[in-house]
C-alpha cells in the first residue's frame, strides 16, 4: 500500500492503548542494551497488532518512522493519553 494512506480509526485506537500500556516506549525513554532489546520487542508487537487492524500495512521500520506516532506521543504524559483513551472508550 502506499506511504500516504491514512491511519484507520482502529489503527489509531490500538496505537494509542498500546502506548498508554507502555509509555516509556511512548516518551522514547528505553535505553541501554536491555531497553534496546525491550524497544524491538515492543515495536515488533505493535507493528503486528496495527497491520492486523487493517488500513495501512507497514513494516516496523515504516511504523517507526510514521511521523505522528513521534510528534503525538513522546511529549504526552500517561495521564493524557488515558483521558484520551478514555474519551474513545477502550
Amino acid at each position: 500500500m502506499g506511504e500516504n494512506i491514512k491511519l484507520t480509526f482502529e489503527q489509531k485506537h490500538t496505537l494509542l492503548n498500546f502506548m498508554v500500556e507502555h509509555p516509556l516506549l511512548s516518551r522514547g525513554q528505553l535505553l541501554g542494551a536491555g531497553g534496546r532489546n525491550m524497544r524491538s520487542s515492543l515495536w515488533a508487537v505493535l507493528a503486528e497488532q496495527l497491520n492486523s487492524c487493517g488500513g495501512p500495512n507497514k513494516s516496523i521500520t515504516k511504523w517507526q518512522r510514521v511521523s505522528h506516532i513521534k510528534e503525538t506521543f513522546r511529549y504526552l504524559g500517561k495521564s493524557t493519553l488515558t483521558s484520551m483513551v478514555s474519551l474513545i472508550g477502550r
